[in-house]
């Protein structure tokens, strides 16, 4: 029973987070589509959560540091 619970509350929390995040971070410079928003057709294929992690976690440079 908690083995079903998990397996759909998950995936379900982790794409409603990016989602939202993607959805919010759209004014944001770093936003890989800046400024329009992604197409439909990329939201269908599922680049809203990608694109919400890419702009939260940066390009990952340790150069940098």
């Amino acid at each position: 029973m908690l083995g079903g619970i998990s397996w759909f509350s998950v995936p379900w929390a982790f794409a409603s987070c990016l989602g939202l995040a993607a959805r919010a971070l759209i004014t944001n410079p770093l936003f890989p589509t800046y400024p329009q928003p992604l197409s439909t057709s990329q939201t269908s294929a599922g680049l809203a959560a990608p694109a919400a992690a890419a702009v939260l976690m940066g390009k990952g440079d340790m150069r940098k540091i």
